[in-house]
């Protein structure tokens, strides 16, 4: 019998499909994530316009799903199948259906993450359309924290700061996040497919929005760096961006930024401080691990851009 790829059209297919989605979560935790997740696309929260099922027989045999954030960032559950004579090809077909879905959705990336234990995962999708860029790291301190080992620079950079005004100093702040692109070791893949604007926008779209702590670095009158320090979870804030100008690396702007990102946190109240960090950006991980950051977690990071342009 012909097995058939197409949308969840039906209440049983999508909560199949979230099931086998979240198969990897203990039984409670499974339920509650079923649960919530239908209850937020019945709030027009989520869509499931883009979950995509494999049907043999009325029976849901594999499952994916693409959704779409504000900023047209494409976020993937990669396909999941049961055991099956053709499972190898059901995953085949979902992924291509899901990367076909991607370019016509208007997302000018479609990503994934993926935690180091799905072994069989990342095999699967080492041979799929979407590409392994590196494994981003996901670092965090605490501020009460006595065994922490910090270890500033013995010279300290005096900087000047500019804080963010909507509407008003938007441009600014743009243009010093492109110039902070500049031999970039931070995922360099995925600023090739948006500019700096589009990014800006994206951390206004998904971040907690502090102007005072949103703020551009000066040095010498010369714009520096940027950093963007908003509230997370869990008592802890998050820098959603820190980012110096390629013109003045290596002169201890960025240990500068990062001890008033510290000193702002702790006067919001913040217990500690996280961030995300692409594993190959040695230097920046060497800065946070000077101030008591330390990995917690990790996870594999893939991307597919639609219309593929650029070289990747």
């Amino acid at each position: 019998m012909a097995i058939d790829i197409r949308t969840a059209g039906t209440p049983q297919e999508r909560e199949a499909a979230l099931r086998l989605l979240s198969h990897r979560l203990d039984p409670t935790a499974q339920e509650e994530s079923v649960s919530q997740t239908l209850q937020s696309a019945e709030q027009g929260a989520l869509s499931f316009d883009f979950l995509v099922v494999a049907v043999e027989a009325d029976k849901v045999l594999g499952a994916s799903w693409l959704v779409v954030s504000e900023d047209f960032t494409g976020h993937i559950f990669p396909p999941e199948v049961i055991e099956h004579e053709h499972q190898q090809l059901i995953w085949d077909d979902l992924a291509q259906h899901i990367a076909s879905l991607l370019d016509d959705s208007g997302c000018w990336i479609g990503q994934i993450l993926l935690h180091p234990d799905e072994v069989t995962q990342r095999q699967r999708l080492d041979d799929s359309p979407f590409a392994y860029l590196a494994d981003l790291q996901f670092m965090s301190m605490s501020f009460d924290d006595e065994t922490t080992a910090i270890s500033p620079p013995t010279k300290s950079v005096r900087l000047e700061a500019t804080s963010y005004q909507e509407g008003r100093n938007e441009t600014l702040f743009v243009d010093v996040m492109e110039q902070t692109y500049e031999g970039s070791l931070d995922f360099p893949e995925v600023n090739e497919f948006r500019t700096a604007e589009e990014a800006f926008h994206s951390h206004r779209t998904h971040s907690q929005i502090q102007p005072h702590c949103w703020q551009v670095f000066y040095h010498k009158r010369r714009p520096a760096g940027m950093l963007l320090l908003s509230p997370g979870q869990d008592d802890h804030w998050e820098i959603t961006y820190m980012g110096v100008c390629g013109s003045v690396r290596g002169q201890g702007i960025g240990h500068a930024m990062l001890s008033q990102a510290i000193a702002t946190a702790k006067k919001q109240g913040a217990q500690g401080l996280s961030l995300g960090v692409d594993s190959r950006n040695h230097y920046a991980i060497k800065l946070y691990e000077a101030y008591g950051f330390r990995v917690r977690t990790a996870c594999h990071f893939y991307a597919w851009f639609p219309h593929d342009e650029p070289e990747v």
